[in-house]
């Protein structure tokens, strides 16, 4: 094609004028006729439409009276009266049970109307209660005949219909005629046009030929040659111009001479001038190579003040961990003291997520010279990453009310439950995120968002999503906002290290992602990020911990029938987590992967409860609801939909689809115990005091003979340490004990890691007390 084109364009203006005018014909020519064939056509078709929708419509007036006194001589005489048109191939009145009750073709009555087209539009007039209409509708067309069908109607009912068929083939022929006559026309008109486009480009391209001859004289020598300047104005002027050209060319000549003669002196000038400038390059080398030498003075300089600068910043977050981790290990003791209220200890837990949170941020400053040593490494393993989730939004929720912000999290169905990563550093980007999001945010509220990207065998890719109705970010500044220690001008009253945001990047980018921001001043921040991961492994009960502040439920009360509980869930890792909530205290279980598979089991098995899921494949929750509660046993059922959005409007969306109740995803068993007591006549059986094993009991596997192997120095300092929660010092003292105290020192470490400085100190005193 594009070969054609060029060779087109190649063609000489004669042939170009030519081809151009006739192809622009033809064009114009074409569009015309079509536009008249078309015209045509459909005006004669629309006025054989008007002519069948006039005489239907009189058929059936005329037909109504005999039809409704079953007088089929009288319809007869009616049919009889539009055999008068010559276009007429048929005319029929036909009754509601299909059968012909007056033809133009005597043959044809009492037969019953049998093919496809006729039989549906006849159901299409039974099916009709309301809003009866009296419109002709085409059964059938073609280039041949038109086939139009128009109702009897009487007294809201339809009596029966009409049927009238039309010949096609007189407009058929005025149609050929007509495209016979534009073809004609096209052609002769295409002849014309080429014969005015050769003449026009006749006598505008002789012109032009003389003016090439005169330039192959020239070529060849002839000084003396000029152009004629007679003809087309055009090609005159150009001819005109060609001469005062030449007389140019002969003055550029001479005057070229001259130059050359004065070249060949400046050639002798600029020899010169090199020589001078390859003396002055010998210099310029010897001041590039003392100036390269005090650059990278300067760079070592540099290097060592930033290396002396992650030192300090490393000694002064070591100093500051060993207070913070007393105050996280004296709040942990506090809430497993039976002396302190059960309201308090609501407090004291707030407290001692703070001062995690606290801790993390001093350490921020560690971690930002471990990265920039290279030293920082990903720790990966299976975590529930919907507790997670969970613990770092109710704490981020107490900091927002604080401001009168809401806090609001919108996950999506995909979303995992347990997934294989680093949860240190993760909790670390979204405490990041959350806390700059609240810290610049006056009034509106931050929204979380959590969705999955892909999701295969082997890995995942979340997406987060943190957005702000915040002050928002200058352009300008957003590359600087991730730099280390670099804080905007709005930020300079805020606390913080400024080290934040310079971590998250690093850490999102070691999990395999990015982070971007869109942001605009006053109207808020969209940080957003995508991480990779791995599926988990280990099982669902391992890891997930529902917590509860209350008695635990142990099982249903005793003399419970039998409950029946149907679970509609997509997520494999949600099935199982809530399946062996349910089936541990006694429930009956069943999963259904889909709302359509949900609707056959509750047909099949009659729950008394079902768990509805909002996402899912095949069928949604709010669909499958709707469904069931028109089904037997429908309105009895309890419905409790799982969403994971604390959006208002999808709040209401399950509830008016039929819900009776909803819990928001991550959810806690207690959670589900409690809204399926509130829905079903059912009582528990909870743990009592004693019931339970201890927590303290499981990491008391050390004894006061066991701390004997000791020195007494030993035990005073693990005491001393024990009572200011230093657990830096008692780290370092288990280090100093030889292999062969090897149990001893691991049951220390698991103390300390679970910060019970009261255990460490109950062994070392009571062991003090004894020595005395």
């Amino acid at each position: 094609m594009n070969t054609l084109i060029q060779k087109l364009w190649n063609q000489s203006i004669r042939n170009q004028l030519i081809l151009g005018t006739a192809g622009i014909l033809t064009l114009l020519i074409s569009v015309f006729s079509y536009f008249t064939i078309h015209n045509h056509s459909d005006f004669l078709h629309k006025e054989a439409m008007a002519e069948t929708q006039d005489r239907s419509l009189m058929l059936a007036v005329n037909s109504q009276v005999w039809v409704m006194a079953n007088d089929y001589v009288g319809l007869e005489e009616v049919i009889s009266n539009f055999e008068i048109y010559k276009d007429l191939i048929y005319a029929a009145v036909i009754n509601m049970d299909g059968k012909v009750i007056a033809h133009t073709d005597k043959e044809r009555i009492g037969q019953y109307v049998s093919d496809k087209a006729r039989v549906n539009y006849l159901k299409h007039l039974l099916a009709q209660k309301h809003q009866l209409s009296d419109r002709a509708t085409i059964i059938s067309q073609n280039e041949h005949h038109i086939d139009l069908a128009r109702p009897i109607r009487h007294n809201n009912h339809y009596i029966g219909w009409v049927e009238l068929r039309t010949d096609q083939t007189q407009r058929q022929e005025s149609i050929s005629a007509t495209i016979r006559n534009s073809l004609l026309f096209t052609f002769g008109a295409l002849l014309i046009g080429l014969l005015v486009s050769f003449l026009t480009a006749k006598s505008l391209t002789d012109p032009l030929y003389r003016l090439i001859d005169t330039m192959k004289r020239i070529r060849k020598g002839d000084k003396d040659a000029m152009a004629d300047e007679n003809g087309v104005a055009e090609v005159g002027q150009l001819s005109h111009e060609f001469n005062l050209m030449l007389g140019t060319l002969k003055q550029n000549e001479e005057e070229l001479q001259r130059t050359q003669k004065n070249l060949r002196q400046d050639i002798r000038q600029r020899v010169k001038v090199e020589k001078e400038i390859r003396d002055l390059n010998d210099n310029l080398e010897t001041i590039v190579q003392d100036r390269t030498k005090a650059l990278e003075e300067e760079k070592e300089k540099a290097e060592a003040s930033n290396r002396a600068k992650s030192a300090f910043l490393a000694n002064m977050s070591h100093e500051l961990r060993t207070p913070l981790n007393a105050i996280l290990g004296f709040s942990t003791l506090m809430t497993q003291s039976s002396d302190i209220p059960e309201t308090e200890k609501d407090n004291l837990k707030i407290i001692n997520h703070s001062g995690e949170h606290l801790l993390q941020l001093v350490n921020d400053v560690l971690d930002m010279s471990k990265i920039e040593a290279g030293h920082v490494r990903l720790d990966a393993e299976d975590f529930d990453l919907g507790e997670l989730i969970r613990n770092i939004t109710d704490m981020m929720r107490i900091r927002a009310s604080e401001k009168g912000l809401q806090l609001l999290v919108d996950q999506t169905s995909k979303f995992p439950r347990i997934i294989h990563g680093d949860a240190p550093k993760l909790r670390q980007i979204l405490i990041n995120l959350l806390s700059n999001a609240i810290k610049f945010t006056n009034q509106g509220g931050i929204t979380l968002r959590l969705d999955t990207l892909e999701d295969d065998d082997c890995n995942l890719v979340l997406k987060f999503e943190v957005e702000d109705s915040g002050t928002g970010i200058e352009q300008k500044d957003i590359e600087r906002i991730f730099m280390p220690f670099e804080q905007l001008a709005n930020a300079t009253s805020q606390k913080g290290t400024g080290l934040g945001l310079a971590i998250t990047r690093q850490f999102v980018n070691m999990m395999g992602g990015d982070i971007h921001v869109q942001s605009k001043p006053d109207e808020g921040s969209i940080f957003s990020f995508s991480i990779q991961v791995k599926h988990a492994t280990t099982d669902l009960d391992l890891i997930t911990n529902g917590g509860s502040d209350g008695k635990a439920v142990i099982s249903l009360a005793d003399g419970e029938p039998e409950w029946r509980i149907l679970v509609v869930e997509d997520q494999l890792e949600n099935q199982l987590l809530i399946q062996k909530i349910l089936k541990q205290i006694g429930f009956q279980v069943k999963i259904a992967e889909n709302g359509a598979k949900g609707i056959e089991l509750f047909q099949t098995w009659q729950p008394h409860f079902i768990w509805m899921d909002r996402r899912m494949p095949v069928m949604d929750g709010l669909t499958a609801t709707r469904k069931i509660r028109h089904l037997p046993g429908g309105d009895q059922v309890k419905i409790v939909a799982l969403t994971a959005s604390v959006f208002k409007d999808q709040r209401d969306e399950v509830m008016e689809a039929g819900s009776d109740d909803f819990v928001r995803k991550p959810y806690r068993p207690e959670e589900l115990y409690d809204c399926m007591a509130r829905h079903l006549p059912l009582h528990y059986r909870y743990a009592e005091d004693g019931e339970l094993e201890d927590e303290g009991s499981k990491l008391l596997n050390l004894s006061t003979q066991d701390m004997a192997q000791l020195s007494e120095t030993l035990r005073d300092s693990l005491y001393g340490a024990a009572v200011i929660g230093d657990a830096q010092s008692i780290t370092e003292i288990i280090q100093t004990l030889p292999e062969a105290q090897i149990a001893l020192a691991s049951g220390l470490r698991k103390l300390v890691d679970a910060y019970r400085f009261d255990l460490i100190m109950e062994l070392t005193k009571t062991e003090t007390k004894t020595d005395t």
